[in-house]
């Protein structure tokens, strides 16, 4: 589980330093790989989420790891609607944003897990 937090607070960090670099460059070679960070963020908040409930951690851990799913799947929304080209500043603060969180989320549901 707590390899699981680490990987995902790697591809967050990565998704953000990707997101980054193509600030208002929607035709960038990177953005690919931006897209498979964020894709591989989601799916990892989701194992991550799943798994805190198999394996019966306490409720503190559950919540913030379901609010680091949601924050990821927010910044989803965002990168879906910046994507289109509307209101791409507020799209964008919107990723950056729910990214940072969900990052910083995540770094205490790993603390929460290795205090117990």
């Amino acid at each position: 589980m707590k390899n699981t937090i680490i990987v995902l607070m790697i591809t967050l960090a990565a998704t953000i330093v990707f997101g980054l670099i193509l600030k208002g460059n929607l035709a960038s070679d990177i953005r690919s790989y931006h897209k498979l960070m964020a894709l591989l963020s989601v799916l990892l908040g989701v194992f991550a989420a799943a798994a805190s409930f198999v394996t019966h951690t306490n409720n503190k851990t559950k919540g913030l790891l379901l609010l680091t799913l949601l924050l990821i799947l927010s910044a989803a929304m965002g990168g879906r609607n910046a994507a289109s080209a509307i209101n791409y500043n507020i799209s964008y603060l919107q990723m950056v944003g729910s990214t940072a969180v969900a990052l910083l989320s995540s770094y205490f549901a790993l603390k929460e897990i290795e205090s117990n």
